[in-house]
């Protein structure tokens, strides 16, 4: 009845299994993919301006430049500055830090003038990260993320509507955490692993 244990059990499957079907979706709320949206989205909100310079909470820094997605992009290169900044105890970091060409130099940069301008950041830096790391399943997580921030800034501009940041951000939450990613298989053959609500119509010989 959890669906958060799906992917502990796919993993657990014995290598006996060869063909399975799953009939229930894999929350995007669970996924890698969307800590990730939610580690950029806390590190804008809790950007602080002064002087014409931008500073970042620590905590958001150091939670992006630990993420799976960033020690694949980055490598050695942001746990170093990670370490760094734990080391110094800094509560404030400036952009100044990540100054480079690379994907970091995107990532700690100020985006929350506007939703728009937020969407944007989202979508360019999670379209970099996509192209980069090496698990295919994170890559799909990703790219679904990144289709349904586009089709939440689409349905906005065609309403005509001039959204606040903190609204786009709540709408952004509700939509994600009510998202499945949908599994393909074959429904006549193979173990079939299905959620409680998909139990009501089953007619198998063995039912565990």
């Amino acid at each position: 009845t959890d669906e958060n244990l799906l992917i502990p059990l796919l993993h657990s499957l014995p290598e006996t299994v060869k063909s399975v079907n799953v009939t229930m979706g894999y929350p995007i709320k669970t996924t890698l993919a969307y800590t990730f949206l939610e580690r950029m989205i806390a590190l804008q909100t809790h950007c602080q301006l002064s002087g014409g310079s931008e500073r970042f909470y620590h905590v958001d820094v150091t939670g992006l430049l630990t993420h799976p997605y960033i020690k694949d992009v980055c490598g050695v290169k942001a746990q170093k500055l990670a370490a760094d900044i734990i080391s110094k105890r800094a509560v404030l970091v400036g952009s100044s830090m990540f100054d480079g060409k690379d994907i970091l130099r995107d990532i700690f940069s100020y985006n929350i003038a506007d939703s728009r301008v937020l969407s944007k950041y989202l979508i360019d830096v999670m379209s970099q990260v996509v192209v980069s790391i090496g698990d295919i399943a994170q890559r799909e997580y990703l790219r679904v993320v990144i289709e349904e921030v586009k089709k939440i800034v689409l349905s906005i501009d065609n309403c005509g509507l001039d959204v606040s940041v903190d609204v786009f951000i709540s709408l952004l939450r509700r939509h994600m955490q009510s998202l499945s990613i949908p599994f393909e298989g074959e429904p006549v053959e193979g173990l079939q692993i299905m959620g409680i609500l998909e139990t009501r119509n089953i007619d198998f010989e063995n039912v565990v």
